[in-house]
């Protein structure tokens, strides 16, 4: 029978950090990184296809904020014209999904991933494949998406879906609306920044890795804000479904965190972000059975805390808490 594992939030890895990865697409312990491919990426203009999520000039002011690698341009999914944009002067980022199935004994199992990527193409063998694709019969051309096949990713960070999204299973339908709890504009701006260092870096990490930094112990002192939508209670036998849960329950669930912290809306979260202040903040995903929790600096998209906790649970618990808190009081 095949079963399928559906993600609350996942983050390939590549070079970077946790929940933002950087180099070949690879889901390996230990991932390598291909120079010659980071370079010619930042010899590109990169191609922003972007799902309309938020207003243009949300977008637009993010980019020219906070994106310096490459020259860019914007667009949406729909007013892409694809016709000229195959070149070698060309690097792509976008909202995607895939599936990819493993099989043991007991049967087939599917995972599914929802990420924005950066990458180029073989422009080679991408070349081969469009002069094939323009032989193909209309309907069969209907059917094809040329922006897959013959990448090199550069680089991913992966999405939390809601509900919905969990439930279908689909991955055909993540540009018609936002069905994912953290691609809002303040969450893409911090992953933007993280991605930008984790190319210039050009050091591998992996969604396996646990680490704190040194900025961690500004913590003692200062306040973490946690998102609603970590709270999020998930069923997950049956339909997946989310709820929230009663107030005493957030306050039981953040109980053994010993410092301050503050639950804050999505929404006001993001706005804060937007604004540049300068604070720390929860972000949590899940992938298959490995839950990632990161602590956030909001003003530079600095990664201080990377926690990944294995297990078939679907929420977060006190002990991860405690465990932050013992991490802050350690952090010199």
């Amino acid at each position: 029978m095949r079963k399928i594992i559906l993600l609350l939030f996942c983050t390939i890895s590549f070079l970077s950090s946790a929940q933002v990865s950087i180099g070949s697409h690879s889901f390996v312990k230990k991932p390598k990184v291909n120079n010659k491919e980071l370079e010619r990426f930042l010899s590109t203009e990169t191609i922003f296809i972007l799902p309309n999520y938020c207003e243009r000039d949300v977008y637009e002011k993010i980019l020219q904020e906070n994106w310096i690698l490459t020259p860019y341009q914007l667009h949406f999914i729909d007013d892409l014209n694809i016709d000229n944009i195959f070149s070698d002067k060309y690097s792509f980022a976008l909202l995607d999904a895939m599936k990819l199935t493993r099989y043991s004994k007991n049967g087939a199992v599917d995972y599914l991933y929802y990420y924005f990527t950066f990458f180029t193409f073989n422009i080679e063998q991408k070349m081969k494949e469009i002069e094939k694709y323009n032989e193909m019969p209309d309907k069969k051309k209907e059917k094809k998406d040329l922006l897959r096949g013959n990448r090199r990713t550069v680089a991913s960070f992966f999405l939390f879906p809601k509900e919905e999204l969990l439930r279908s299973g689909k991955l055909n339908i993540i540009n018609s609306e936002n069905h994912f709890h953290t691609f809002k504009p303040g969450f893409f701006k911090n992953f933007l920044q993280n991605i930008q260092k984790g190319i210039e870096n050009k050091k591998p990490a992996s969604y396996y890795d646990s680490y704190t930094t040194s900025e961690l112990k500004n913590l003692k002192t200062q306040t973490l804000y946690v998102p609603e939508y970590a709270t999020l209670k998930y069923m997950a036998y049956g339909n997946m479904t989310e709820h929230e849960i009663k107030e005493e329950k957030k306050e039981k669930l953040l109980s053994k965190y010993d410092y301050d912290y503050q639950l804050i809306t999505d929404d006001e979260l993001n706005q804060k972000i937007l604004n540049g202040e300068d604070f720390y903040y929860l972000r949590y995903t899940r992938i298959n059975s490995i839950k990632v929790i990161n602590i956030v600096n909001a003003k530079t998209g600095n990664i201080v805390y990377c926690d990944r906790i294995l297990g078939l649970a679907y929420n977060l618990k006190s002990k991860y808490f405690k465990e932050i808190s013992n991490k802050i009081k350690k952090a010199k």
